[in-house]
Protein backbone atom coordinates (compact mmCIF):
# COMPACT_ATOMS: atom_id res chain seq x y z
CA UNK A 1 0.00 0.00 0.00
CA UNK A 2 1.19 3.20 -1.20
CA UNK A 3 -1.35 5.95 0.46
CA UNK A 4 -1.75 7.40 3.63
CA UNK A 5 -3.65 5.06 5.28
CA UNK A 6 -7.00 5.45 6.52
CA UNK A 7 -9.87 6.65 7.59
CA UNK A 8 -10.10 9.32 5.71
CA UNK A 9 -12.27 12.34 6.67
CA UNK A 10 -13.54 15.33 4.92
CA UNK A 11 -14.31 18.48 6.13
CA UNK A 12 -14.47 22.11 6.02
CA UNK A 13 -12.59 24.52 6.95
CA UNK A 14 -13.63 26.77 10.18
CA UNK A 15 -12.09 30.08 8.53
CA UNK A 16 -13.22 29.34 5.07
CA UNK A 17 -16.55 28.41 4.56
CA UNK A 18 -16.71 26.30 1.02
CA UNK A 19 -13.38 25.22 1.61
CA UNK A 20 -12.76 21.79 2.70
CA UNK A 21 -9.22 19.27 4.08
CA UNK A 22 -9.21 15.66 3.51
CA UNK A 23 -7.25 13.94 6.84
CA UNK A 24 -5.82 11.60 7.96
CA UNK A 25 -4.85 10.36 11.37
CA UNK A 26 -1.33 11.65 9.80
CA UNK A 27 -2.51 14.90 9.25
CA UNK A 28 -4.10 16.66 6.11
CA UNK A 29 -3.84 15.17 2.73
CA UNK A 30 -5.98 17.07 0.27
CA UNK A 31 -7.34 21.10 0.49
CA UNK A 32 -10.17 21.88 -1.80
CA UNK A 33 -11.58 24.81 -3.30
CA UNK A 34 -11.06 26.78 -6.34
CA UNK A 35 -13.74 27.20 -8.64
CA UNK A 36 -15.84 25.03 -7.76
CA UNK A 37 -19.63 25.31 -6.09
CA UNK A 38 -19.11 24.56 -2.45
CA UNK A 39 -21.84 21.51 -2.86
CA UNK A 40 -19.61 20.33 -5.46
CA UNK A 41 -16.18 20.43 -3.02
CA UNK A 42 -17.73 19.12 -0.53
CA UNK A 43 -18.87 16.21 -2.56
CA UNK A 44 -15.47 15.90 -3.70
CA UNK A 45 -14.23 15.70 -0.87
CA UNK A 46 -16.22 13.02 0.81
CA UNK A 47 -15.39 11.21 -2.35
CA UNK A 48 -11.93 11.46 -1.87
CA UNK A 49 -12.30 10.51 2.10
CA UNK A 50 -13.73 7.46 0.93
CA UNK A 51 -11.25 6.42 -1.38
CA UNK A 52 -9.37 4.03 1.09
CA UNK A 53 -12.61 2.40 1.83
CA UNK A 54 -13.41 1.75 -1.63
CA UNK A 55 -9.84 0.51 -2.79
CA UNK A 56 -10.56 -1.87 0.40
CA UNK A 57 -13.54 -2.85 -0.77
CA UNK A 58 -12.21 -3.56 -4.21
CA UNK A 59 -9.33 -5.59 -3.68
CA UNK A 60 -11.49 -7.75 -1.42
CA UNK A 61 -14.95 -7.95 -4.61
CA UNK A 62 -11.86 -9.01 -6.81
CA UNK A 63 -10.43 -11.48 -4.53
CA UNK A 64 -14.12 -12.96 -4.21
CA UNK A 65 -15.37 -13.22 -7.64
CA UNK A 66 -11.96 -14.15 -9.40
CA UNK A 67 -12.35 -17.42 -8.28
CA UNK A 68 -15.89 -17.30 -9.18
CA UNK A 69 -16.34 -15.16 -12.35
CA UNK A 70 -15.10 -15.97 -16.19
CA UNK A 71 -11.48 -15.46 -16.25
CA UNK A 72 -11.91 -12.45 -19.22
CA UNK A 73 -15.09 -11.41 -17.42
CA UNK A 74 -14.96 -7.35 -18.43
CA UNK A 75 -16.31 -6.14 -14.86
CA UNK A 76 -13.32 -8.69 -13.51
CA UNK A 77 -11.01 -7.07 -15.59
CA UNK A 78 -12.03 -3.80 -15.38
CA UNK A 79 -11.67 -3.90 -11.58
CA UNK A 80 -8.01 -5.59 -11.68
CA UNK A 81 -6.88 -3.00 -14.50
CA UNK A 82 -8.50 0.24 -11.69
CA UNK A 83 -6.43 -1.77 -8.85
CA UNK A 84 -3.15 -1.99 -11.24
CA UNK A 85 -3.66 2.03 -11.66
CA UNK A 86 -3.98 2.75 -8.60
CA UNK A 87 -1.16 0.29 -6.62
Amino acid sequence: MNHTPGPWTSRESDDLPGFFYVSAAAGDIVYLSGGLQPHDCAANARLIAAAPELREMLDRMVDTYEHEARAENPTLLAAKALLERIA
